[in-house]
């Protein structure tokens, strides 16, 4: 066995006891006291990554947030429905006054020139002095 081991294949909120020890050039050293750990459960509002979700948002219902049922994600950016877990809002991929292409909304200094916002401009950062000012509205 490699070390992190990791259980594959348990179902959510099952508990498992382990008892570890430590094997160094082929000897093997005292048992641990019981450790226990528990599988993922979706809908607990934790988003436990080792359990495939990718997402978690304290329930198992579809509630149009962008986490599904079994705590996977839903939608895109892009797809002109705003999934209020990931994206401030969508637009569905253009920019708008009020959103930015990449589900954002529109910061002067993003790197996301919107005219849509009033951005004449926008080079990543908030300096004055060079391609671009603080307010986004010119040199």
């Amino acid at each position: 066995m490699t070390s992190p081991y990791v259980h594959t294949g348990q179902v959510d909120a099952t508990s498992r006891s382990y008892i570890l020890t430590a094997v160094c050039g082929g000897q093997e050293g005292p048992a641990s006291s019981i450790q226990t750990a528990t599988a993922g459960l979706c809908g607990n509002n934790i988003t436990q990554t080792y359990a495939s979700e990718a997402c978690d948002d304290g329930n198992t219902i579809d509630n149009g947030n962008g986490c599904s049922t079994t705590c996977k994600r839903v939608g895109f950016c892009g797809d002109g429905t705003r999934q209020s877990i990931f994206e401030a809002c969508d637009s569905s991929g253009v920019n708008a006054v009020t959103c930015d292409s990449d589900c954002t909304a529109p910061v002067c200094g993003d790197g996301i020139r919107n005219a849509a916002a009033g951005e004449a401009c926008d080079d990543g950062n908030v300096n004055n002095g060079d391609t671009c000012n603080s307010t986004c509205s010119g040199p």
